[in-house]
């Protein structure tokens, strides 16, 4: 990324000889240094920028297992009470959900399981959060079958857009 940044630095500068006259680096520098650039930089650049499924491997899915497990815990201990936000927080306060507590543990489990995903795949992960949507019209706002389901069917839709994009 420092290779690009000074190689874009260098070339809008355009002033002096070319050779760094005002503390900048020539283009010459700069296109030395793009071909200096790896193969391995240029795809850690790429994961960052678009996120890939490319690199997994079983040690990473067993480490992504520990974050699944925590945040999954928490999402599908909430689901009874999920249920019941439907009807509207009041609603779930009087029929005796700890609303706040409840939010601040979707919340962790929800922002738990974004961050895992994000950090080892890229934000290609992103490409699931249409998913739980598209669940809910298919199978109901159950929430006891709508988190299980949007688990299952949104790692297979990260699967197919990660292939179709290959």
């Amino acid at each position: 990324v420092q290779v690009l940044r000074r190689a874009a630095l260098a070339s809008a500068d355009g002033q002096g000889d070319g050779h760094g006259d005002n503390g900048d680096r020539g283009e010459d520098d700069a296109a030395q240094d793009l071909e200096a650039a790896t193969l391995t930089g240029a795809r850690s650049m790429l994961f960052w920028m678009l996120g890939s499924l490319a690199e997994a491997r079983p040690q990473e899915a067993a480490a992504l297992a520990v974050y699944l497990a925590a945040g999954g815990t928490l999402l599908l201990l909430s689901a009874p009470a999920l249920n019941l936000f439907l009807v509207g927080e009041e609603s779930a306060a009087s029929l005796g959900v700890p609303v706040e507590r409840t939010k601040a543990a979707v919340f962790a489990g929800a922002s738990l399981l974004a961050a895992a995903a994000t950090a080892f795949v890229g934000i290609v992960g992103f490409v699931g959060l249409i998913v739980p949507h598209t669940v809910r019209l298919l199978f109901g706002p159950e929430h006891r079958t709508l988190i299980p389901a949007s688990f299952f069917l949104g790692a297979a839709c990260l699967v197919l857009c990660d292939t179709a994009a290959r």
